[in-house]
């Protein structure tokens, strides 16, 4: 496209690009908390996904120059704003229930959705490629890194083996005579894997490449790549072995890795090059007629309207979770059990479940079904991403100290579960269960579904319940006690009461 050209198209466009500017710093502002999430993934450097800034200003580049290129004039879709509507929804989910990686895939499809309401189906469609572009910056494929860490590993031992290196592996460490190299997760690769498969993409969506082609490049792609990230172990290994790991490249090279990384992108392209030559987009373009130019009249009402239903459609998700945010205080709750009992909070015990972040502990010690038993509660009055009730490091004991028994039956077909548990050779019985909003459940993505509906009524607290009971030898007399007693057992669960002193529902 020639300067003056552009110019011109820039001039004609520049209401539907201010626009679509305008839409997408609102979609940002409304939604900070989850763009905030990918900055601080993207911020850190010589990590896996250090690229995100830079893909998403390409995105943002050829979104425009699509709006430039477009020729027929914006059609606006009503029905786009059901899939803004849903689309919310999910994010809601992701923020309430701290899935962030859900929050986060819903932001370029927020933005899809969104380009499709203003400008309609036709040219959302020929956008599409960009959506999935974005996708290599959101940090959904650390799923790889083991897979891409184990490979890295069997090629570098069978490489060591060729140069008859005497080096004992170790899963991921090489034990040489000077010391221990490991290969690291961020040794894995999957930083190039991703930079690269971004630029095939790129490269596909500039030069218009058709699926085959495509598909071909992000092998092409991904094969360099790895094999790259092979290389730069190899010869860290090898430098660490004949320097006696004294070489300065054995405490930093990031430099080092992208050195040969772009080394790598020379072949990279030439392959893309001669893909490209195959194409029959390449062999036609030269000879292809401008498509003539197809505007139609577009109210200013008409697409004013829309862009204001957009607006407000996107809007929605976030102020239903401002509307409905508690500050929850700890001091404003009061636990209580069978017969009114109270839990008190801050009292010694001898054994806790193993669970990070909560903001309370309650106990009540109290005969059951003949048994002395200490009811415990592991209260979270707020949830946040890595301080939350249902999270992958949270166990009631690690995993070589418990023994889990299965559901437990109680009279009320409340959603109970029964285990054991070894501490410091004591044996102790539990029955325990996840209490969201007065619900309970033994289910973490039932616990995420009552979360995330806590959110619409007064009681937003979530808490672990558990009824330890000390054994006197291996819990096999205590179990067929309690087993015989589901109806004491239903009590004190069904009776818990966590209580809210005061109403704490406000504007953060």
């Amino acid at each position: 496209m020639h300067i003056r050209a552009l110019t011109s198209e820039i001039k004609s466009k520049a209401w539907v690009l201010v626009t679509l500017l305008g839409v997408v710093a609102f979609a940002v502002l409304a939604y900070w908390p989850t763009w905030q999430s990918l900055h601080n993934v993207w911020a850190m450097l010589d990590q896996s996904y250090s690229h995100g800034y830079l893909i998403a200003l390409v995105v943002l580049y050829w979104l425009f120059k699509a709006v430039l290129q477009y020729q027929a004039s914006p059609k606006p879709s009503y029905v786009a704003v059901l899939g803004i509507i849903a689309l919310g929804g999910l994010w809601l989910f992701g923020e309430a229930t701290q899935t962030l990686l859900l929050a986060q895939l819903a932001l370029p499809c927020l933005l899809w959705f969104s380009i499709f309401a203003i400008l309609g189906l036709r040219f959302a469609v020929s956008v599409v490629p960009l959506l999935l572009i974005f996708i290599f910056a959101i940090p959904l494929w650390d799923i790889l890194t083991p897979i891409l860490r184990g490979i890295t590993t069997y090629v570098v031992q069978f490489g060591v083996s060729i140069l008859g290196i005497p080096a004992y592996f170790d899963g991921f460490k090489i034990e040489v005579p000077a010391g221990v190299i490991e290969i690291a997760s961020s040794c894995a690769g999957l930083n190039y894997f991703l930079m690269a498969n971004a630029f095939a993409a790129i490269y596909s969506y500039q030069n218009q490449l058709d699926t085959k082609r495509t598909i071909l490049c992000a092998l092409v792609a991904t094969a360099i790549a790895l094999v790259g990230n092979w290389v730069r172990v190899y010869i860290l290994v090898l430098v660490g072995y004949y320097s006696n790991m004294t070489h300065s490249l054995m405490h930093s090279h990031a430099n080092f890795g992208w050195i040969l990384f772009g080394l790598c992108m020379v072949p990279m392209l030439y392959v893309f090059g001669r893909i490209y030559a195959t194409s029959t987009w390449a062999q036609s373009a030269a000879d292809e007629p401008t498509p003539p130019k197809t505007q139609a009249d577009l109210s200013p009402k008409t697409f004013i309207i829309s862009v204001l239903l957009v607006c407000f459609c996107l809007a929605l998700a976030p102020a239903t979770l401002h509307w409905n945010s508690v500050k929850g205080d700890v001091a404003s709750y009061e636990v209580s059990t069978i017969n009114g009992a109270k839990l008190s909070q801050y009292s010694a015990v001898a054994w806790r479940p193993a669970f990070k972040g909560y903001d309370a502990h309650y106990s009540w010690l109290g005969p059951v079904a003949g048994l002395q038993s200490q009811l415990q509660v592991l209260l979270y009055t707020q949830q946040a991403q890595g301080k939350e009730l249902i999270y992958y490091d949270n166990l009631l004991a690690p995993a070589h100290n418990l023994k889990k028994l299965g559901d437990f039956n109680a009279n009320g077909n409340m959603p109970l579960a029964m285990a054991a548990v070894n501490s410091g050779g004591q044996q102790r019985l539990l029955i325990w269960s996840y209490n969201l909003g007065g619900k309970y459940t033994t289910s973490p993505i039932s616990a995420k579904l009552l979360q995330f509906l806590s959110l619409f009524n007064q009681q937003p607290y979530a808490a672990l319940v558990v009824l330890v009971f000390d054994c006197q030898t291996n819990c096999t007399q205590e179990q067929a006690v309690i087993n015989a007693s589901p109806s004491e057992i239903d009590v004190i669960f069904s009776q818990l009461n966590i209580k809210a002193l005061a109403p704490s529902n406000k504007w953060k």
